[in-house]
C-alpha cells in the first residue's frame, strides 16, 4: 500500500496538527513555588533538609542526628534544651573545625 501525500493532503495536515497538539500537551509547566533547598534561615540552615541552628555547636544540625550523637531524646524540647546551653570549649572548637553547616 503506497500512500501519496498529494492524494491525501488533508489527512497529512490533520495528522501533523494532532501530533503537534500531543507533543505540546506533554510539556509540563515549571513547578510553582520556591525551589527546594532555597529556604535558608538567618544562619544559612536549610529547614526543608531538616537542619536547624544549634547555638551550642555553632552550626546547622539535624536534630535526630545530633540526638543520636550526643545521647539526648529525639524531641523538639530536648534539641532546644541542648542547643540553647552555652558551648563548652570542646564543642566550640568542634563547630569551628567542621565549617558550621
Amino acid at each position: 500500500m503506497n500512500i501519496r501525500i498529494r492524494e491525501y493532503p488533508n489527512r497529512v495536515c490533520v495528522i501533523a496538527a494532532l501530533s503537534l497538539t500531543i507533543i505540546a500537551g506533554c510539556a509540563a509547566p515549571p513547578p510553582a513555588g520556591p525551589v527546594p533547598g532555597s529556604d535558608r534561615d538567618a544562619h544559612g540552615c536549610i529547614g526543608s533538609a531538616g537542619y536547624s541552628w544549634c547555638e551550642r555547636s555553632g552550626q546547622c544540625e539535624r536534630p535526630w542526628e545530633l540526638a543520636a550523637k550526643e545521647g539526648f531524646d529525639n524531641s523538639v524540647e530536648a534539641f532546644d534544651n541542648y542547643c540553647s546551653a552555652p558551648a563548652t570549649g570542646n564543642e566550640a572548637n568542634a563547630g569551628a573545625e567542621s565549617g558550621g553547616g
